[in-house]
């Protein structure tokens, strides 16, 4: 998805609920490119910084960065992404994604209000306390790039041991294994930045870079 300060392309709403791994509640929602119909929405922020360090109080737990390494060895093998339509798409070894301050603190929002409210959605439900889309999340946080950026946000619920290394494999796993979306958002070469955390098993990852 990309937001630049002078323009903003509309996307398409995927509504498509898979259901991966094993046991009860492993599911992984698809990514999400919710219609933006305001051109407005976009405010940049000429001061704007990229964080190599979490906003106070948070925190980046030894799981996040468990699935943050789990994240970049797979871009750094490449993968060969499935579309809906089923034909693919390659992607080359990607550079690592490395988290942000701006980002882990949407990821932290969206993972603990699918928590508290009980709901699994890209798109929070009203009232949306930090936003309802991902964009709105993103930029409500602090990431607001001069001239624009792109973004996208992996979704994942697994209950049981959320935060083993078996279980973080078996999301990454699935999220290549998408035909929705996730692979791509996963494999962007074009992502330098991401946030992660996972609250009682709903992991939200925020992907994103300047343009």
């Amino acid at each position: 998805m990309k937001f630049n300060a002078s323009y903003v392309l509309p996307f398409l709403t995927c509504a498509l609920l898979l259901s991966c791994g094993s046991g009860p509640g492993s599911t992984v929602l698809p990514v999400t490119d919710p219609p933006v119909t305001n051109p407005g929405t976009y405010t940049p922020d000429p001061a704007f910084s990229r964080l190599s360090s979490p906003i106070s109080p948070d925190v980046y737990t030894p799981e996040d960065l468990s699935m943050l390494r789990a994240i970049n060895a797979a871009r750094a093998k490449g993968a060969t992404c499935k579309n809906a339509d089923g034909t693919t798409q390659a992607f080359a070894p990607a550079g690592v994604v490395t988290l942000e301050g701006h980002l882990q603190r949407a990821a932290i929002w969206h993972a603990q209000d699918m928590n508290a409210r009980n709901y699994f959605a890209h798109i929070a439900p009203a009232p949306a306390p930090h936003g309802s889309a991902p964009i709105d999340r993103v930029m409500n946080a602090g990431y607001r790039p001069p001239k624009g950026l792109n973004t996208a946000e992996n979704l994942a619920n697994f209950t049981d041991n959320p935060t083993s290394d078996a279980t973080i494999a078996q999301i990454v796993t699935a999220w290549l294994g998408s035909t929705s979306g996730h692979c791509q958002a996963l494999m962007d070469p074009a992502s330098i930045d991401i946030g992660i955390w996972q609250e009682n098993g709903n992991w939200a990852t925020e992907y994103a870079a300047p343009l």
